[in-house]
């Protein structure tokens, strides 16, 4: 009576939704009440029994050449809601038994199940096949086998009928699996789209189930997730979890309420709340980050004041300063909070405005975790705008460069919060830029001392290996030079170039000023024309299929302007990015500017949509691309951007930088415009 299904290597990258069916999927195990070579003797399947695993691999005839291995995966958990923990790959080498066939024991911890396993070594037609399975107790089907069963058919890519009616199945069965309401109202929403006649039908299935479990927690916390995450009504979401009687320090509760809140303030004491009652939470973190970023990022230009650059100082020193919640340091959010206090300390000048009480923790000798590289180099370029604290930069730097000789100089775990594609070609090009960055700190730090021939030679150093903060590196050179009378022409020389990478209209005033004194001759545009074509690179060849399955390629590219962005599940920092985006594409699409988020990883956008883009608020092209897609392009960081015309990248954003979607959004209307000068009249 066990079912088998062959499915593809997918891990649980799921959506919305999906963090609570994982946990519940993962919460079963798969049990049989035979004895194991009764078992293995009849069956010849794999099945968990008591405490162990067991692989099995018969072949009609036995050949003792093979070398099977078996490759699983093991999902670690914990029992506390709305939390789940990634899968972990192992292997084990099966042997064999009586020359019959080949088996491995696996024992089990108890904290742990078996997703999905693969067998290599074996006949080529048992290569690569991953299974899930029923689990029978007295010929009847134990709790959530079919829920289990449904989401595997999901997984597998299977149509949603096939899984609706396998949880319609799970639903009839054991009616108290309050998982399977969640999972059967997300898939019908999925299936036949977000209506009102839909969501007037999920309602009636909700108030129908009401009448009968209104004092069951657990149907409660169906009823809030649906509401928060599948229909989007995070009000009702509230509403619904007001009837449990603790609602309100319930983790969703709290959730729901920190995403309907406006004010800062009280939004930062719902996460003090859940830091203190649920700080092994993933939510937890992920709203940190959430706060934080927006704080940094200052998408709004017209809401950036005083008070609320000083609020998020605050914050980010006390989340920043706050030993009780590891999962904030693992997961790198308080790194990024340093970061974040390093802008806001230079801006305001540092040495004076550090806190006693932050002093000790944004030392680079506190955490070795905390002070990545990455995050000593953001340090040293603060420190270098500092001429009493340049020595420092200087020192940082040197720091940070013997880091970067280390093979593995850049470390994530699990639930690490991540800026770069992984590579070993992207590595080596991620290696080469951050050397480039620290030389360029040094550069910056010298000149603040006046020593002209350090700082010249770290220049050099800086131009060889610096790509993404290469624009500001010849516009500090360009003003150091043009100090000196005869170095007016090297000066609007490197000025020319910054400009030429990255329109800038205060660098075209610069310009401008320095070609009537200096440059007569000499036309500006056909000088600038001439850097671009020299620095702008040819869009490498790609062939990549979008989520709704059509394709991509460079030659889509040719005769138009378009954006690339680069994100990834893993980048909250990127991923905060989507709805910015789709405003751009709002505002330039009907001037033929295209806009294209590509991933290097399996694509799932969360509350925010379907997996695979399908019915999100996002309407422009969502891709997923090989590595290959971003070693061609050069592009190790995310988040990044490019802007491509007629098939040439002639402006990159190369990783998180101020006013990231403010630049991209000048550098669009600028290539649109297509007026090189801003005389009102477009380039030749």
């Amino acid at each position: 009576m066990n079912c088998f299904r062959k499915l593809h290597a997918s891990f649980f990258s799921f959506l919305g939704l999906g963090l609570a069916m994982i946990l519940a999927a993962n919460l079963s195990s798969c049990i049989t009440t035979q004895p194991l070579e009764e078992f293995i003797v009849y069956e010849s399947k794999p099945t968990a029994i008591r405490d162990t695993f067991n692989f099995v691999y018969r072949k009609e005839k036995f050949d003792s050449t093979l070398s099977p291995k078996a490759i699983y995966t093991l999902s670690f958990w914990s029992p506390q809601f709305y939390e789940f923990e990634n899968p972990v790959i192992f292997s084990v080498d099966l042997k064999p038994y009586k020359n019959s066939y080949w088996v491995a024991r696996v024992p089990l911890p108890d904290n742990a199940r078996i997703v999905s396993y693969k067998l290599t070594g074996v006949s080529p037609e048992d290569t690569g096949k991953y299974q899930h399975y029923h689990v029978f107790l007295n010929d009847a089907p134990v709790s959530e086998t079919f829920y289990r069963l449904a989401l595997a058919k999901n997984f597998a890519g299977e149509p949603i009928d096939s899984v609706l009616f396998y949880l319609l199945k799970e639903r009839a069965l054991y009616p108290k699996n309050f998982y399977t309401y969640t999972a059967y109202w997300h898939y019908f929403h999925q299936k036949y789209g977000g209506t009102d006649s839909i969501k007037a039908v999920i309602a009636q299935d909700i108030t129908n189930g009401f009448k009968v479990f209104y004092n069951d927690y657990g149907y409660l916390q169906s009823i809030g997730l649906t509401y928060a995450y599948t229909l989007n009504e995070k009000q009702k979401a509230f509403e619904s979890m007001k009837q449990l009687y603790d609602n309100f320090l319930h983790p969703l509760n709290l959730v729901t309420r920190f995403q309907i809140e406006y004010q800062n303030d009280r939004k930062e004491s719902i996460l003090r709340i859940l830091s203190d009652k649920y700080s092994g939470l993933s939510l937890t973190t992920d709203l940190h980050f959430k706060q934080l970023y927006d704080y940094m990022t200052d998408k709004n230009p017209d809401s950036i004041t005083v008070t609320r650059q000083n609020l998020g100082k605050i914050f980010a020193e006390i989340t920043a300063t706050n030993r009780r919640t590891p999962a904030l340091k693992n997961s790198r959010f308080t790194s990024m909070a340093i970061r974040y206090l390093y802008r806001r300390y230079a801006e305001g000048g540092y040495s004076r405005v550090v806190p006693n009480y932050v002093r000790e923790v944004i030392q680079p000798n506190y955490d070795k975790d905390i002070f990545d590289v990455i995050t000593l180099i953001k340090l040293g370029y603060f420190l270098s705008g500092s001429t009493d604290l340049a020595g420092f930069a200087v020192e940082e730097s040197d720091r940070a460069i013997a880091l970067l000789e280390q093979p593995s100089f850049l470390k994530y775990n699990e639930s690490s919060e991540v800026e770069t594609i992984e590579s070993p070609v992207l590595n080596e090009i991620l290696r080469e830029d951050l050397r480039g960055q620290a030389y360029y700190n040094m550069y910056r730090a010298y000149f603040r001392l006046g020593d002209v021939v350090n700082a010249k030679s770290r220049f050099e150093l800086a131009e060889k290996f610096l790509f993404s903060q290469k624009v500001e590196l010849l516009k500090d050179a360009a003003y150091q030079l043009a100090k000196d009378s005869k170095k007016a022409d090297e000066a609007f020389l490197q000025m020319a170039k910054a400009y030429a990478l990255k329109p800038d209209p205060t660098i075209l005033q610069w310009l401008r000023d320095t070609s009537r004194s200096r440059l007569k001759n000499q036309k500006l545009e056909e000088r600038i024309k001439s850097i671009r074509e020299k620095e702008s690179m040819t869009m490498p060849s790609f062939s990549l299929k979008g989520v709704d399955g059509r394709e991509f390629s460079e030659n889509d590219l040719k005769g138009k302007l378009a954006v690339i962005f680069v994100w990834s599940n893993r980048s909250r920092l990127s991923k905060s990015f989507l709805y910015d985006l789709q405003v751009q594409y709002s505002k330039f699409r009907t001037r033929g500017v295209s806009f294209y988020a590509i991933s290097p990883y399996l694509i799932s956008l969360g509350s925010e949509g379907n997996n695979f883009g399908e019915q999100t608020q996002y309407s422009y092209d969502f891709f997923q691309a090989p590595i290959s897609f971003f070693e061609n392009l050069k592009a190790p960081y995310l988040p990044s951007a490019f802007i491509i015309k007629n098939g040439k990248v002639i402006l990159r954003l190369d990783g998180y930088q101020k006013g990231f979607i403010s630049q991209l959004e000048q550098a669009v209307q600028f290539f649109l415009n297509d007026d090189l000068l801003g005389t009102g009249k477009k380039s030749n």
